[in-house]
């Protein structure tokens, strides 16, 4: 029962998953041998003050990859990555991918930074577990040593310092995150908008069935919500399970 709580935490945290074939197998759609095009979104932040400029939302070129694990207690497990370049850092970048998760990448000196908003309002931030400068001879030779060199058991629960989680259930009406948001079934909402400058990640969040839009400010160094308007209300952070309109003085 153990192993099979940590490889389900850890299939929610990274984004991997194994997909069925029509004849019954689990054989992975994709190979590190054989990668799929794919388009990444980039979020290219933005800065304040007298020569700031303005967020960027760009889609650049990928590949999408799955990786077998091949130690510790998940040996054996599909987890889908995909090889990122950012032409801001001259950097090629291994990330988790899942286009279920409404994931996102950050341009980021210190290392591309991916987020992903998952079902009952957990968002999951991390740095890339890889890396290498474009010069080093291009995107499939970056996944060609990230299979060869990459440390699997970094995949366990609690095993990646540089992944976060921020709960924005806190931050939100109490069934914001349900099923049309109005029952006892998790949700994940959609990312309507994403804005970024000086360290402070912006989201406008549609929730299932339209009820609520959310707009939250999510300082990302101090790993918390610091703003939320929901419906044109600014909401009340004080540490509740959920968040209610602030009251107006």
């Amino acid at each position: 029962m153990k192993l099979k709580l940590l490889l389900c935490l850890a299939l929610v945290l990274s984004g991997g998953f194994s997909v069925a074939h029509a004849d019954g197998t689990n054989a992975p759609v994709t190979t590190s041998a054989n990668p799929k095009d794919i388009t990444a979104k980039l979020v290219v932040p933005g800065s304040s003050g007298l020569f700031g400029a303005k967020c960027k939302i760009e889609s650049v070129a990928a590949k999408e990859f799955n990786h077998k694990i091949k130690a510790g207690a998940l040996s054996g497990a599909d987890f889908l990555f995909a090889a990122i370049h950012d032409p801001y850092t001259k950097m090629i970048y291994i990330v988790p991918s899942s286009p279920e998760t409404n994931y996102f990448y950050i341009s980021d000196k210190s290392g591309m930074i991916w987020c992903g908003l998952l079902e009952g309002g957990g968002f999951v931030c991390s740095k890339s577990p890889f890396e290498m400068p474009e010069s080093a001879g291009g995107i499939n030779v970056e996944i060609g040593r990230f299979e060869s060199e990459y440390d699997d058991l970094k995949l366990e629960e609690g095993k990646d310092a540089n992944m976060f989680r921020i709960g924005l259930r806190t931050a939100v009406p109490a069934l914001f995150f349900t099923t049309h948001s109005g029952s006892s079934q998790p949700a994940r909402g959609t990312i309507q908008a994403i804005d970024m400058a000086d360290g402070i990640l912006h989201l406008n969040i549609l929730s299932d069935g339209g009820k609520y839009v959310a707009s939250l400010w999510i300082d990302l160094k101090a790993k918390k919500v610091i703003k939320s308007i929901v419906n044109d209300q600014e909401m009340d952070l004080t540490g509740k399970a959920f968040a209610v309109p602030l009251k107006k003085k």
